[in-house]
């Protein structure tokens, strides 16, 4: 069954294309988390900058429901961030398609089995496509979605290739 999501009057028309050219922009939304993929993005984030992609990873979401070992990590990564990681801080549900709406593709990184994520739905109302784990429901929502692609789950070299070929 699919997560209920309030009716949005912009969701029957999707927009187009991200407005004002600069990198590509991908965009993770929600809770930053080992099982979300979070170090993924990161690695991945180091390889576009290795190969000199012009692209861009943000992370809006927040880890204060994590251990606080996690936490810890997060931000010992976020102090000094690669260059291709752009951290944007806790956002409220209520902005979340404008946000998306800025960006050029969501991520949904997960390295575990997610049935029907949310953030799916989110982005197919903001009219954004998605880049996500070859994992169960991810994998099924996406191959229904025109324009998103699956890379292989935990594989950040796979994830850079697939941001690089957006």
């Amino acid at each position: 069954l699919e997560n209920l999501l309030p009716a949005a009057p912009s969701a029957a028309v999707p927009p187009g294309p991200r407005e004002g050219g600069g990198p590509f922009r991908a965009g993770f939304f929600g809770q930053l988390s080992r099982l979300k993929g979070v170090d993924v993005l990161v690695r991945a984030a180091e390889l576009l900058e290795e190969r000199g992609v012009d692209a861009v990873i943000e992370l809006h979401g927040t880890a204060e429901h994590q251990p606080e070992s996690f936490r810890a990590h997060v931000r010992a990564v976020l102090e000094k961030p690669p260059r291709r990681l752009i951290p944007r801080g806790p956002y409220r549900n209520d902005e979340v398609t404008a946000l998306m709406r800025g960006v050029d593709a969501v991520l949904v990184p997960s390295i575990w089995w997610e049935n029907s994520p949310l953030i799916i739905q989110e982005a197919v109302a903001a009219g954004r496509p998605v880049i996500g784990s070859d994992l169960g429901g991810i994998r099924e929502k996406l191959a229904e979605m025109p324009g998103s692609v699956t890379f292989r789950a935990g594989d950040a070299m796979d994830l850079a290739d697939r941001i690089a070929g957006m």
